[in-house]
């Protein structure tokens, strides 16, 4: 009878042994062959910042990312420092827009976060001051109306607008309206108005 016990127990023992050669993991899952390629793999990219702009990339994939999505992602960077950053010349790319971000090289109208560039070229017009005056809409034929941060937004998106003679632009002194409304004008009758500076382009 001892030796039926004996070596039922050596059964049973080899029956259980095989749970740390299945490559069972320190959490008891089982580390599967499609699971060691993936860890091998992640290896392959673990030099993944040199070619993203990102804050972040998966050193299994090798992809870019602005969030922190998973723990394992490297940081490519510390907020909001930009030295090195492989998008600095992003304005480069970025041709008509009016910012940039030097982390992921998109182009933007508006100035969303602290560290975006600017990118606004010189304007190709000369423009003269008219004064405190809008534009009569029923009478007049305006182009666009958008929303912008400057006044220098306002005259590049007229300098780039076909067409464009005329821009008004609710500024900081206006006591009505909303301030940053540019609206763009081919043809223009003049009334008065404190909401808008009022900018025409010269003569060539």
């Amino acid at each position: 009878m001892a030796r039926v016990s004996f070596f039922l127990a050596l059964i049973c023992g080899a029956a259980a042994a095989p749970s740390n050669f299945r490559g069972t993991g320190r959490n008891g899952t089982a580390s599967t062959s499609a699971e060691k390629s993936l860890l091998g793999a992640s290896w392959a990219h673990s030099g993944c910042c040199s070619g993203c702009g990102t804050s972040f990339c998966s050193p299994q994939s090798g992809t870019c990312y602005d969030q922190k999505g998973k723990n394992y992602y490297l940081e490519c960077r510390s907020g909001g420092n930009n030295n090195g950053n492989s998008n600095s010349n992003c304005c480069n790319s970025c041709s008509g827009s009016a910012f940039c971000s030097p982390n992921s090289g998109n182009c933007y109208s508006f100035k969303g976060k602290d560290y975006y560039l600017e990118c606004l070229a010189p304007s190709r017009t000369s423009y003269t001051y008219a004064g405190r005056i809008g534009c009569r809409l029923e009478s007049s034929y305006r182009l666009s109306a958008l929303m912008v941060g400057s006044s220098s937004e306002c005259r590049s998106a007229c300098d780039n607008t076909p067409g464009c003679i005329v821009y008004n632009f609710n500024d900081a002194r206006s006591p009505c309206g909303t301030f940053g409304d540019c609206q763009l004008f081919t043809s223009c009758v003049r009334e008065e108005s404190e909401c808008f500076a009022q900018y025409v382009a010269d003569a060539n």
